[in-house]
Order: C-alpha cells, then sequence, then structure tokens
C-alpha cells in the first residue's frame, strides 16, 4: 500500500529505419521491512538504438538501476538479490543481482 511506479518513455525517428528510445522509471516501495541499509526504491534507465529491417525491428539497449548493495550467501545488503532455491539441500544459492546493469538485445513483431 502507498506504493508506486512512474515512468517517461521517449522514441525518436532517426530516419532509414533507425531509431532511438529511451526510458527512466522510479519505484517507489513503502512499508518495506529492510535489514541493515537495504532499500527497495530505485531508479531506473534505458537508452537504445532500434532498426526496421522489413521483417520487424531489432533493438540494442542498455539498462541499468541506482540500486545499491551487495549480492552474495554471505553478505546480502540489495533488495534485488534473488537466489536459487536448492529443494535437494534445503539451501539457497547461485544469488543474482536483478538490479545490475544489462545490454539488451530485442527483436519485435507486429502482426
Amino acid at each position: 500500500k502507498g506504493s508506486g511506479y512512474l515512468e517517461l518513455n521517449a522514441a525518436y525517428d532517426l530516419g532509414d529505419g533507425w531509431g532511438a528510445t529511451g526510458h527512466i522509471g522510479h519505484q517507489k516501495v513503502k512499508n518495506y521491512v529492510a535489514v541493515g541499509d537495504m532499500n527497495a526504491s530505485y531508479t531506473d534507465w534505458k537508452l537504445g538504438v532500434t532498426k526496421d529491417v522489413g521483417l520487424g525491428v531489432v533493438g540494442l539497449a542498455y539498462s541499468d538501476t541506482n540500486s545499491k548493495g551487495v549480492c552474495s550467501p554471505t553478505l546480502l545488503t540489495n533488495a534485488y538479490c534473488w537466489p536459487e532455491y536448492q529443494a535437494a539441500t534445503g539451501t539457497y544459492s547461485n544469488y543474482r543481482n536483478a538490479s545490475k546493469a544489462r545490454v539488451l538485445l530485442t527483436f519485435n513483431k507486429t502482426f
């Protein structure tokens, strides 16, 4: 209750099938019970280019957040650090930081 996400997106036609895209958003998380300095609220952004190739649109973008913290089995101070549960041993492993920067390659087709 009281949480929300606000975003702004933009697309610009560069001509000859090329485009530029941008995104910025902010996730406000209220009433999050945290350990230590963990804060679940964050800002994310994405910058990219697109190319219409006739069959669809190929995109390449860089995406990141300002989420901070450590993501490891011994020290967990990032609200977006998600482990895999190992049913055989009843433990968690393979901690993945979902807030890390990423490069995204996409293909979109409208029917």
